[in-house]
């Protein structure tokens, strides 16, 4: 397979129809005939050897290899239009305000320290950032970009474009000061309080990894105290005598401090998944583009 014979257009025309769902509503927007998208979705299934779409007349389902190449592409295309219009544009609309949503607890322990880094790079550029675990509606909150972290590793909805920016890593902590049993087992977990953000606390039950053993179900003892985020829970955690599921990055300046403890560190949560969501990238100022290329740099960075 030639991949330079891939040609840009068809790679855009192939994230138009997954979005949209069929060749007809691709070729709507992009103003265009159904036999023209036809043919580019057909020219890079042939370069690519590779059946993108099961068709019929009135819909075109993404198949599994179009599933897999999606989010590549997408970036792809995404880094494209942001470089052009980086340099197309220039400074021209490279100041003013860039309006960010991102869950609680990375709005108090990570975005910070990158947000500072971003401000003193882009002196231009303003940033405002709301604190929220809620679902946010881009276009009705106004807000530029938005960062979501979700436990499968896909977003189902393609109104808005979103880069998978790096994995949230879960693990058990305990204060240092708490006067804990001796712990071996996940089974040793069932004589201690556990304190659950309430997003995460339903069912009472934590599902540990290992590398070499079998996941293990564990019935957790967390009526006691119920948080409404992880920081929060962070924070109860240095304080009292239970143990909780954090995300090592919100973990980590209390691990730092002396404060908290990983519990039972071979043994480790599913992980999250972190994405940096924005509008569609021809809609985009490049203040947001810059913002957004740079967040999803150091999350990658960050969180690998």
């Amino acid at each position: 397979m030639e991949t330079m014979n891939v040609r840009v257009t068809d790679l855009r025309t192939f994230c138009y129809v997954v979005e949209t769902g069929s060749l007809a509503n691709a070729a709507k927007k992009l103003h265009e005939t159904k036999s023209s998208v036809s043919r580019r979705i057909t020219r890079l299934e042939g370069i690519l050897e590779v059946k993108l779409f099961d068709r019929t007349a009135r819909s075109s389902r993404v198949t599994e290899e179009g599933v897999t190449y999606y989010p590549y592409i997408r970036d792809a295309i995404m880094k494209i239009d942001d470089g052009t219009a980086v340099i197309t544009k220039g400074a021209m609309d490279a100041e003013g305000l860039v309006r960010i949503a991102a869950p609680v607890d990375f709005a108090m322990t990570v975005m910070p320290k990158l947000l500072n880094r971003f401000l003193r790079d882009n002196p231009a550029i303003r940033t405002s950032l709301t604190s929220t675990d809620s679902v946010v509606d881009l276009a009705a909150k106004k807000v530029d970009i938005a960062i979501k972290i979700t436990i499968e590793p896909s977003l189902p909805d393609m109104e808005y474009w979103a880069t998978q920016a790096g994995l949230v890593r879960m693990g058990l902590f305990a204060a240092a000061k708490a006067k804990l049993p001796p712990l071996s087992t996940p089974k040793d977990l069932s004589k201690l309080q556990c304190v659950f953000p309430a997003y995460d606390g339903s069912s009472g039950i934590l599902e540990l990894l290992h590398e070499t053993k079998d996941t293990m179900k564990i019935p957790a003892n967390h009526d006691a105290l119920i948080v409404s985020d992880y920081a929060t829970l962070a924070q109860f955690l240095v304080e009292g005598d239970a143990y909780g599921a954090l995300p090592l990055q919100v973990a980590q300046k209390y691990v730092d401090n002396g404060e908290l403890v990983r519990v039972l560190p071979d043994w480790f949560l599913p992980n999250g998944y972190l994405w940096v969501v924005t509008r569609v990238s021809k809609n985009l100022t490049t203040r947001v583009r810059l913002c957004r290329m740079f967040l999803v740099e150091k999350f990658k960075e960050k969180l690998g």
